[in-house]
């Protein structure tokens, strides 16, 4: 458990960039949420949401690697596992960014410039 652990904590600081994005992310959202509260809360929801999907996956895909044998998994089987990890994740992660791209454009005045 102590090499998941480590093998995870590498993987994090890979993911850096991502996870301090979420994290601006969820503090923004928080700044704004009086002045705009709609758009707030689908910031919240989509930096939360990308966050612990981020963090998930992670450590799902390090499970597996590291379990493969204590199941008696073939690596075709391990393949698969992984596979539908990540197609989850990357499922979770565009409904994060239909999110943002919501909470951009919501409650925007129309344009009087024509």
């Amino acid at each position: 458990m102590d090499s998941i652990f480590i093998s995870f904590l590498q993987r994090l600081l890979l993911l850096t960039p991502v996870l301090l994005a979420c994290v601006a992310g969820i503090i923004a959202a928080l700044v704004f949420w009086q002045r705009h509260p709609r758009a707030a809360i689908l910031t919240l929801i989509s930096s939360v949401l990308l966050l612990v999907t981020t963090l998930a996956s992670q450590f799902l895909v390090l499970y597996v690697v590291q379990a493969r044998n204590s199941f008696g998994w073939n690596v075709q089987q391990s393949f698969w596992i992984i596979s539908a990890i990540t197609t989850i994740a990357s499922v979770i992660q565009a409904i994060v960014y239909g999110l943002i791209l919501a909470s951009v454009f919501m409650n925007r005045k129309e344009s009087s410039y024509n």
